[in-house]
C-alpha cells in the first residue's frame, strides 16, 4: 500500500487506494473542489460507516440567540457521527443539536466538514457527536483501511 501526499490549488491530498482526502483550505474557482472544507489535519477513521437513510433535524442557535431547526437526511452513519444533506448554511466547528425522531433522542454535535452544492441549494455535512458513542444505536464494525492509514 502507498500512500502519498501530493500539493494542488493550495491543499494536500493524500491518495491510498484510489481514496483522496483534502486537508486545509480550497480554491473555490476550481469546480470539482469547490466549497469543500474540512477540520481535520489528517485522515482518521475510529469506526465503519453504515449508508442509511434516516430523517433528522438540527436545532442551533444563530449568533443573536435565535433558536433554528431545520429537516435533514442522514447520507452515512458511523459510531461517532453521520454525513447529512440539508440546505443549513452552518460553518465549521458551530455545534448543533441532531433529533432522532424514530428513536426519541438527541445529541450535541460539531461541524467537522461541508461541502456545497449551489446547483442543488443544499449542503453536506459531516457530524461529530460531542456527548455520545451509541446514538444510532448499532454495532458499528472496524474501518475496511489498513491499521497504518487509520490515525
Amino acid at each position: 500500500m502507498c500512500v502519498v501526499p501530493c500539493s494542488s490549488w493550495g491543499a494536500t491530498f493524500w491518495v491510498a487506494h484510489s481514496l483522496v482526502v483534502l486537508q486545509g483550505e480550497t480554491n473555490s474557482s476550481e469546480p470539482a473542489m469547490a466549497g469543500l472544507e474540512t477540520s481535520f489535519k489528517a485522515y482518521n477513521r475510529r469506526s465503519g460507516r453504515l449508508v442509511r437513510h434516516l430523517d433528522i433535524v438540527l436545532h442551533w442557535q444563530d449568533p443573536v440567540g435565535n433558536t433554528t431547526e431545520i429537516p435533514a437526511e442522514t447520507l452515512v452513519l458511523s459510531q461517532h457521527g453521520c454525513r447529512v444533506s440539508c440546505s443549513a448554511r452552518l460553518k465549521l466547528m458551530d455545534e448543533v443539536i441532531v433529533w432522532w425522531p424514530e428513536a426519541h433522542q438527541d445529541a450535541r454535535a460539531r461541524i467537522v466538514f461541508r461541502v456545497l452544492d449551489v446547483t442543488k441549494n443544499f449542503v453536506e455535512l459531516g457530524l461529530e457527536f460531542l456527548d455520545t458513542n451509541n446514538f444510532w444505536r448499532i454495532a458499528f464494525g472496524p474501518t475496511s483501511l489498513p491499521e497504518h492509514l487509520d490515525g
